[in-house]
């Protein structure tokens, strides 16, 4: 669970692990090759006009349950969507996109920390504080 992101973080409730994750997983194991991915969105809209109950985030963390649970072997993202695998490019096309954003994140918090060691410094050095 992420703080202050609980609402959408937290680990899956009953109710999407019985209902949603089953479901899920019936129809993206068809999802093979780009040509046949699906948005979040599309995913999301189907389940709701069929009376379910899912949000785009709440979505996405069953998707990470899916891979890291490995309910699917090779489910990638792309600017299309979600989808399985079908070439092995697919999925280092897919870690490679990862590991850009995982680093684009530690920058930035990096580079947060340098600030607030900057911007506090004399506050947390006082020694009438």
């Amino acid at each position: 669970m992420i703080p202050g992101a609980e609402k959408y973080t937290h680990e899956l409730t009953p109710y999407e692990e019985g209902t949603i994750l089953p479901l899920v997983v019936k129809r993206l194991k068809t999802k093979i090759g780009k040509k046949n991915a699906v948005t979040n969105s599309q995913v999301v809209k189907a389940f709701k006009d069929h009376g379910y109950k899912l949000t785009e985030p709440r979505f996405r963390k069953i998707i990470q349950h899916i891979r890291i649970k490995g309910l699917i072997m090779g489910v990638v993202s792309h600017g299309n969507g979600y989808f399985v695998a079908e070439k092995r490019s697919d999925i280092q096309s897919n870690i490679e996109s990862l590991d850009k954003r995982i680093n684009a994140e530690i920058m930035t918090r990096d580079t947060l920390k340098w600030q607030k060691e900057q911007m506090f410094k004399r506050i947390d050095d006082d020694p009438f504080d």
